[in-house]
């Protein structure tokens, strides 16, 4: 399930981006992979690298009506898709055509939320605000740069780094899509009998759940999720973290037993995972070791 984007045209023709030959950077590369993840989607699009000095009136050719033409050019124009950062001043300068081809499509609302962060060091990088680390995205897209950056070979060599930020893209609109689909599963599921602590996904497994509730105040009641899992033909719990993306549990640990309870199958002795043969077998353990255990229901 992916989103609709919601963009500022709505036209089929082939779609062109303009920028720079000669040695590539993460700007640029992840520019075109927003355009073309955003907008290209079903149509045909070229990418024409060409001389930084080439005249914007020729860029503009190369455009064509509903083109855009990014890190090259001396000239930010939303409107006219131009989006390039060269001409300002130190002062001035505060992001990098990424960054200006994303504030472009903000209208993607919680997207553009999500993209932001890896756009900021792309930026930080490129206009001098900050050396990126070797392992952060800057310096690998400089990777795939070939050792002679005006050979043939190095157009190819782009398109490859493109790629990979089109990967990175896409999968950020699948996350996206997926936390939209998680909220109306969390908002479906029911608390397990005799633990309202305890939430059962009545649709199985749901994709980014972590993420989506906490997102939903609703939800802030609820310690541990289980679902089924129909492939493997068992049932998993697990905690729900106090906060996003932080490890520990915002309330009970899942208890680890030895030997293991009748029914389950395995409990990570991180206390935070459990696996069980079915919903019974489940249900008992949470309310024998894990909930009852502390008078708590």
């Amino acid at each position: 399930m992916v989103p609709l984007i919601v963009v500022k045209e709505d036209i089929m023709d082939k779609l062109n981006i303009v920028t720079h030959n000669g040695k590539f950077h993460a700007d640029e590369v992840m520019a075109t992979a927003i355009i073309i993840s955003f907008v290209g989607d079903g149509r045909e699009y070229e990418v024409h690298r060409v001389d930084h000095q080439t005249p914007l009136e020729e860029l503009k050719e190369l455009a064509g009506h509903d083109g855009y033409i990014c890190d090259i050019g001396k000239t930010y124009d939303e409107d006219s898709k131009l989006f390039d950062h060269h001409q300002f001043t130190k002062e001035e300068e505060i992001r990098s055509s990424a960054g200006m081809v994303l504030d472009y499509f903000k209208d993607v609302g919680s997207l553009y939320v999500s993209l932001k962060p890896i756009i900021d060091i792309i930026d930080a990088n490129d206009i001098g605000v900050r050396i990126s680390k070797s392992y952060e995205l800057p310096a690998i897209i400089s990777c795939y740069n070939n050792k002679d950056i005006y050979s043939d070979e190095q157009y190819g060599c782009f398109m490859e780094a493109v790629k990979v930020c089109m990967t990175i893209v896409k999968s950020y609109i699948i996350d996206e899509a997926n936390k939209v689909m998680a909220k109306e599963m969390l908002s479906d599921s029911e608390s397990l009998e005799g633990i309202e602590k305890v939430l059962v996904s009545c649709e199985g497994y749901i994709p980014k759940w972590g993420d989506a509730i906490h997102d939903m105040p609703e939800m802030d009641g609820y310690e541990v999720l289980v679902w089924e899992d129909e492939e493997k033909g068992t049932w998993n719990a697990s905690t729900i973290s106090k906060e996003k993306d932080v490890y520990g549990p915002r309330g009970v640990f899942l208890t680890h037993v030895e030997p293991l309870p009748e029914g389950m199958v395995f409990i990570h002795k991180g206390e935070f995972y459990a696996v069980s043969e079915s919903l019974d077998a489940m249900s008992n353990y949470l309310h024998q070791h894990v909930f009852n255990k502390d008078g708590i229901v």
